[in-house]
């Protein structure tokens, strides 16, 4: 609960031998299931998903529904840790499915959260919405104020993506107080982030970096790099007044990817780093970020990667028509049709995302439209 792993880590490390001694299934399943989550915040997922598979075949030995439960849900924050998100989402809905079967209604709630998650990257961004709000109810009325943290923190994250970011501060803040009130720092640090984008949006830049700035404090001060790191620098580079600071954040966005963390790091992080360059009119390196996002999504190609790869590629290919047009100020009827051509392409992009849900995903580039 307070993210204190080392400590955890001592206790668990302890606790292994003595469950493995005792060659009942169950406590063990249960400890390999800790053990697991231990390497989710840290970006060792392999390790992860490779306790996580123990405790399944422990918790099935043992005839264990709860347990199975569990289990489903670590290696479902393993895959969701590597970027695989169909993957993520078949397995929390089959987490949910077996809460509701069996009545577990305390696990419901982080399930069910983590399928609400799962489904922003489907495109499902409504009933990506509900999963949340019921999540947020839900671990609230069974005492599981950390899932309530999470589930509003993700509803949050929909409310921006749609364009609400009055509705969008009403969760975070609700979120904050609670996570102060646990003493989370991993999760004060992702609400802070999104409060620093409803005050971007709501034309409050000044505060919106004051928050981007706490935010980044908290990850150095508590590690949480692989956790969240890229995403939060994504977001202060966004924020950044100063065009070598912002190269340099972005650098070091990158450099934190490069090292391995988890997997919606990779998603926030490159269309964050793709729009600061289609705004400094940099088209070539925002196709860098959209070919990277691409690379991101071999293994599992997902709805929300492809609409923004698009998105980028789409803008990247209308601000290059733009330069060619005024650099060719004679005879330039052949550029005008070709700058026609890939403003509607551009248009149609943006369409189809307010169709989906991602009104507001890249703020500025949005608000820079019009």
């Amino acid at each position: 609960m307070l993210d204190a792993l080392e400590a955890e880590e001592a206790i668990l490390d302890g606790l292994l031998p003595l469950a493995e001694a005792l060659e009942d299934p169950l406590p063990l399943a249960e400890a390999l299931y800790l053990k697991g989550n231990l390497y989710f915040p840290r970006g060792d997922f392999a390790t992860s998903r490779a306790y996580h598979t123990r405790a399944l075949d422990q918790a099935r030995h043992g005839g264990d529904v709860r347990t199975e439960i569990q289990a489903l849900s670590g290696l479902g924050d393993a895959h969701y840790a590597q970027g695989q998100m169909h993957s993520t989402l078949e397995l929390f809905d089959h987490c949910v499915t077996l809460c509701r079967t069996h009545g577990h209604a305390d696990l419901e709630a982080s399930n069910l959260f983590m399928l609400g998650t799962a489904r922003i990257y489907a495109n499902q961004t409504a009933a990506a919405l509900a999963d949340c709000f019921d999540a947020a109810e839900l671990g609230k009325r069974v005492g599981n104020r950390r899932a309530e943290v999470v589930a509003r923190l993700t509803a949050g994250w929909i409310l921006l993506s749609q364009g609400d970011p009055h509705g969008a501060d009403e969760q975070v803040e609700q979120a904050l107080a609670v996570a102060r009130g646990l003493g989370s720092w991993r999760f004060e640090a992702f609400l802070l982030e999104s409060r620093a984008r409803v005050e971007l949006i709501t034309g409050r830049p000044s505060e919106a970096r004051a928050s981007i700035e706490r935010a980044w404090q908290l990850v150095e001060q508590h590690r949480l790099q692989a956790f969240i790191g890229p995403w939060v620098l994504g977001t202060r580079a966004l924020l950044e007044e100063d065009p070598e600071a912002r190269s340099a954040t972005l650098k070091q966005g990158e450099a934190l990817l490069d090292a391995g963390c988890v997997g919606h790091n990779g998603y926030r992080f490159l269309i964050a780093a793709a729009e600061v360059c289609l705004l400094d009119q940099r088209p070539d390196a925002a196709r860098h970020y959209a070919e990277r996002l691409t690379q991101l999504m071999a293994a599992e190609p997902c709805a929300w990667g492809e609409h923004h790869r698009a998105l980028i590629e789409a803008h990247a290919d209308w601000l290059d028509t733009v330069e060619k047009s005024v650099e060719k100020s004679v005879e330039k009827s052949d550029e005008e049709a070709g700058e026609t051509s890939t403003l509607e392409t551009l248009r149609a992009c943006w369409l189809r995302g307010e169709a989906a849900g991602l009104l507001m995903t890249l703020p500025r580039l949005a608000a820079s439209r019009h």
